[in-house]
């Protein structure tokens, strides 16, 4: 019973079958436009949706760190501010494959699980976008 619990059955969790998923693709597409972070919420969002707590508090955690510290890069190395947003997206696409390919390509064959639909995905990237610029902005004109 108690590992019924840790698979997630019983939990408030909706059935698998009910779930949406991001694709390796949907997640280069939001860490192009709608910056890095849409990409990092996606991945993510994945984990949980697949019930994978641990890996989706990582996610939080690694992100929390990692977007701070790649902002910084960008903003002080000469040159690579053009490029930057690229290599990230790429990085990105590169980590779902890695480490979220398989659970979701078999949750999509099984039909237990879809990815979301374009006009969802172009929404949340300009969600994130619009919340990046106005964060971006008020920093800007704090400093």
């Amino acid at each position: 019973m108690h590992s019924e619990h840790l698979d997630g059955e019983g939990s408030s969790q909706p059935p698998l079958a009910k779930l949406r998923l991001f694709s390796p693709l949907q997640i280069l597409f939001l860490s192009l436009f709608g910056t890095v972070l849409a990409g990092f919420v996606a991945f993510a969002c994945n984990y949980q949706r697949l019930q994978q707590r641990r890996a989706f508090y990582v996610t939080l955690a690694s992100g929390s760190i990692l977007l701070p510290i790649l902002t910084w890069v960008a903003i002080t190395l000469p040159g690579i501010d053009r490029a930057w947003p690229i290599i990230l997206a790429v990085l990105m696409f590169a980590m779902t494959e890695l480490c979220q390919r398989t659970p979701i390509k078999t949750a999509f064959l099984t039909g237990q699980a879809r990815p979301y639909g374009v006009w969802s995905v172009v929404g949340f990237a300009v969600m994130i976008l619009i919340v990046v610029v106005i964060i971006g902005s008020v920093i800007l004109l704090l400093l």
